[in-house]
């Protein structure tokens, strides 16, 4: 089906083609309602008649939504119309015409294959573009995206030199159900249904070899793609390429990769490279696409090739980056996340380290205080053991040790509803917090020993432990506290300041005394600090959502900003900053609770982390219908945290959560407009409608208490207290009004 300019699909106006393949056609069109421009793929029309087809791509495109990066063009929407109405000064309803259209970030610039056409590419430039499209390639793969169909038509090149790659994950999401396997009929080449819509899942020039086969596929696959067109952009020449596509199958499946076309003056780490993603064994093939960023940010990958030509083998002692999954925890080897970044001086030689995964334990979830599927690892000063807090599907959460050098974690016994550990410098103990005390228990196991108190309800958002034995922690929306590691009374560390909502998860900084810590409140004063136990003073750092942990091997303390693992020159002399912060890891835990520290150092370099939100992640009201289908959207994205409908569902009432606080909005859904319902700057959350539509009531904490406040919903009246709680309650919520 092609359309003409001026018409609609749903609220997207098309304004001009942009070209056509397997996989439908592509056009530019107006977003009516955001007033942006997009781009939109119509696929094709015996796609959209199967509805179980268009279900399942559905789901796949949500998943592929959750990508967030800059080298990855985004999915906005999934749109499917059972009629069009077209331009040209008239209307046309055609509601036998089913479209089904996937709504994308539109990229400009030129594609790579039209770069790649005009001759090879000088090193210098295609070294950078390889680099943001491993870094587009790692990002998807730790989310457990599979591209599937990476190559140079797929990869877009702004003119700034911005890569974008383009239709992430869209193979798998248009192969019918069960089409991975080995079976030969559902294989990569055009078979059944696949025939009739003309779309082959992949291109047989850029397949791996076990796609090529039919096989099921894996990050594996994409690494291989990888090869390939780096191998393109250096030599202008296609590998494998043949007159048709059995043909190029084959070669792909049988020869081997004439590697010898490259330049002379290829690198021989580039040129070793290639070759380990072009393994046809997946088994021998680069493990991970994080090690092939690593050495092209390497300024020593750039050393001319010896005499010869550029080499061809795999490196004995290539550097490989550390991957420690455990469930959505990472831990990783600092030094290498830093080649060629200046973390240690450029002639040192990066440790051996080893690539492995840990696998989530049956019947076990992985816990961040009370929230469940959060990760919090941390990782011990000698860097030999990650800690974490977990529970079992008896609802029982305990602290779970799991040595670096083990096959699996192990509980402490009687660490009941234990949260947010830290360790000792020596790493033989592990204090943590239950509701109202702070604990400490031998990393080699035995009965846990009570340190101190917290306030009344409090669970400490994390800590610190010096090698004076003196621990620093939170303990609520208060000011820090410390107490000797040896137990006794806890006393306050300085005093907050005005409107400052708390301090948590602090860190100390190698003279003992001065340590980093959150400090929650306002948007403008919120962040890293610097704080000391010998002063009152506090000075803010940098802006950041986490607390920050200092390297000393590096000089650099370590932050979290939108999700992304920072790191940052720091002078313990004058305690600042200077320089521009560099990237560590994306996709790192930081909206369990304000200022959390979802990552670790350890004395020797290693570093743990949780994937997870950014405390900025915004999510999308949704209208779906029993089946799951998605038929609507409602409102802007935004950080919610409770959702009510209105009775008659005209109206959506939020708690837009922001910072320490929040209020509760009405959504128009026929509008989507929002409009705020609450104003007076405390924690206003939990919306619940009356019956009959005309009351609203929400949950709020006034001069320290909490309580229950009923206020009119079209706004015009003053809120009432309607049931007020103790001050230690710590959560409080309307489930329903009675009838």
């Amino acid at each position: 089906m092609t359309l003409l300019p001026g018409t609609r699909l749903g609220p997207y106006e098309i304004v001009a083609p942009l070209g056509a393949g397997g996989m439908g056609e592509v056009y530019r069109a107006k977003d009516t309602k955001l007033n942006r421009d997009v781009a939109i793929k119509v696929l094709p029309e015996s796609f959209a008649l199967d509805a179980d087809r268009v279900a399942r791509f559905t789901r796949e495109a949500q998943v592929l939504a959750s990508l967030n990066h800059p080298n990855i063009a985004a999915i906005y929407a999934v749109e499917t119309t059972s009629g069009v109405v077209s331009g040209s000064g008239r209307t046309e309803t055609t509601p036998d015409v089913v479209s089904t259209a996937l709504v994308m970030e539109l990229v400009a610039g030129e594609d790579l294959s039209a770069i790649i056409a005009r001759g090879p590419i000088a090193l210098s430039d295609a070294l950078p573009i390889a680099k943001q499209i491993a870094d587009a390639l790692e990002a998807a793969h730790e989310q457990g995206i599979v591209h599937r169909d990476l190559k140079p038509q797929n990869i877009k090149v702004r003119d700034d030199g911005t890569v974008k790659v383009l239709d992430f994950g869209l193979a798998k999401a248009m192969d019918p159900a069960g089409a991975s396997g080995t079976d030969a009929m559902n294989s990569p080449t055009m078979t059944g249904r696949m025939t009739q819509m003309g779309i082959i899942l992949g291109t047989a020039a850029y397949m791996a070899p076990e796609q090529a086969k039919g096989k099921a596929v894996d990050r594996r696959a994409d690494i291989w793609a990888f090869g390939v067109v780096l191998h393109e952009m250096l030599t202008g020449r296609h590998l494998f390429l043949s007159d048709t596509i059995p043909e190029t199958l084959a070669h792909v499946m049988t020869r081997a990769a004439d590697l010898g076309t490259l330049p002379e003056t290829t690198p021989r780490r580039i040129g070793e490279l290639i070759a380990r993603c072009l393994e046809k064994d997946p088994k021998k093939r680069l493990r991970d696409i994080g090690e092939a960023r690593l050495i092209l940010e390497d300024p020593t990958a750039l050393e001319p090739a010896a005499a010869g030509g550029p080499s061809t083998t795999t490196p004995a002692g290539t550097p490989r980056s550390v991957r420690i999954w455990q469930a959505v925890a990472a831990v990783s080897m600092l030094a290498t996340l830093a080649a060629g970044v200046a973390w240690y001086p450029s002639n040192a030689v990066p440790a051996p380290v080893a690539t492995f995964v840990i696998p989530p334990q049956d019947n076990l979830t992985i816990t961040a205080g009370s929230r469940v599927g959060a990760s919090v690892p941390v990782i011990s000063p000698d860097g030999r053991t990650v800690a974490f807090t977990a529970r079992d599907t008896a609802g029982k959460q305990l602290l779970w040790l799991r040595p670096i050098d083990a096959l699996a974690a192990s509980p402490l016994a009687s660490t009941d509803n234990a949260a947010f550990p830290f360790w000792s410098p020596d790493s033989k103990f592990i204090a943590y917090s239950v509701t109202g005390k702070l604990m400490k228990v031998a990393a080699i196991g035995g009965p846990p020993q009570q340190v101190c108190d917290l306030n009344p309800g409090i669970i400490a958002r994390g800590g610190s432990w010096n090698r004076d034995g003196v621990l620093i922690f939170n303990n609520g929306p208060a000011p820090l506290y410390r107490v000797p590691a040896s137990g006794g009374d806890a006393t306050p560390v300085g005093k907050l300041a005005d409107l400052e909502g708390g301090r948590q998860f602090p860190s100390f900084l190698p003279d003992g005394r001065h340590f980093l810590f959150n400090s929650s409140g306002s948007k403008e004063k919120s962040g890293v600090y610097v704080g000391s136990l010998d002063s009152d003073v506090t000075t803010r750092l940098l802006s950041a959502e986490t607390g920050g942990v200092y390297d000393a091997r590096s000089g650099r303390v370590l932050f979290v900003r939108r999700g992304t693992l920072l790191a940052q020159t720091m002078d313990l002399k004058t305690l600042t900053v200077s320089g521009d912060p560099l990237t560590v890891a994306e996709h790192v835990e930081s909206a369990v609770v304000p200022g959390l520290i979802a990552f670790s150092l350890s004395d020797t370099g290693a570093l743990a982390y949780g994937i997870g939100a950014s405390a900025e992640s915004g999510f999308q009201l949704t209208w779906v219908d029993r089946t799951g289908r998605v038929i609507g959207q409602v409102g802007p994205e935004g950080p919610y945290r409770g959702v009510s409908l209105s009775p008659d569902g005209k109206r959506v009432a939020v708690h837009r959560h922001e910072g320490d606080g929040g209020d509760i909005w009405l959504i128009d859904v026929a509008r989507g407009t929002p409009s705020r319902f609450t104003s007076d700057g405390t924690e206003n959350a939990s919306p619940a409608w009356s019956p009959d539509g005309a009351r609203i009531t929400f949950s709020s904490i006034r001069d320290g208490k909490p309580g229950l406040y009923v206020k009119a919903s079209n706004n015009t009246s003053q809120e009432e207290l309607a049931f007020e709680a103790p001050a230690t309650t710590r959560w409080l919520m309307a489930l329903a009004w009675s009838t």
